[in-house]
């Protein structure tokens, strides 16, 4: 199911999730462990913003993300928010990901 996002952008979530889509999401640029800038689905809620990559994270683990927590995008898609493309890892981890998508696109 797709997202309008701002900035002409789009997300992808599951059907599962499909009551997610009547919020108001925007696109949010980020900033990637590997220098590189992606981009995500957020909102504001107070003043913060909330992923929609971790709205649903924790859905699937049925529980808020921990300290040290991070939710990771398993092909490197910040607007992929596939149940299937989400996974819980920790930082090193995370960034251990980043690098092996960088040298896959070379």
């Amino acid at each position: 199911m797709l997202i309008e996002l701002t900035k002409g952008k789009c997300t992808i979530i599951d059907v599962t999730d499909a009551d997610l889509a009547g919020r108001s999401w925007h696109a949010v640029p980020g900033h990637c462990s590997v220098g590189k800038y992606t981009f995500y689905a957020a909102r504001r809620k107070g003043t913060r913003h909330v992923t929609l990559h971790r709205v649903i994270l924790e859905r699937i683990l049925g529980r808020k993300l921990r300290e040290g927590e991070e939710c990771d995008h398993i092909d490197g898609d910040g607007l992929n928010n596939r149940r299937c493309n989400l996974r819980q890892v920790d930082h090193r981890r995370n960034i251990r990901n980043s690098h092996k998508r960088q040298s896959a696109t070379k």
